[in-house]
């Protein structure tokens, strides 16, 4: 993954944190929103990492905060936009699901971290 600096990063840089991925495109209004509210509620949260990916170089939506991530080749976990996976300290995947259909479980499980 590529942030907008043009750094590169690993999801082993993460390791021993719990990480949302959240993979959006400009399309999905309702999931960048989502990942957006996501953040805001479990920002203060020092276990928890979130990484909003695109799949390609997009600006970062208007009015988020999320941290962005470009993601250009490799697939995630197969992710694909609209999409989250949810990885646990150890990094394996813990849930992954639709940021629309399945936004609230993901909330519950969130609450538990």
């Amino acid at each position: 993954m590529t942030d907008p600096a043009g750094y590169s990063h690993t999801l082993e840089e993460y390791r021993g944190h719990v990480v949302v991925i959240g993979v959006w495109s400009r399309k999905q209004a309702e999931s960048i929103v989502n990942i957006e509210r996501l953040y805001k509620a479990n920002a203060d949260n020092p276990k928890l990492r979130f990484l909003g990916v695109s799949a390609d170089r997009q600006p970062k939506p208007p009015n988020t905060t999320f941290p962005v991530v470009y993601n250009e080749g490799s697939k995630l976990f197969g992710a694909q936009p609209g999409e989250f996976v949810l990885l646990s300290e150890t990094g394996s995947v813990e849930m992954r699901g639709s940021l629309v259909k399945d936004f609230d479980s993901l909330q519950k499980t969130m609450k538990g971290k």
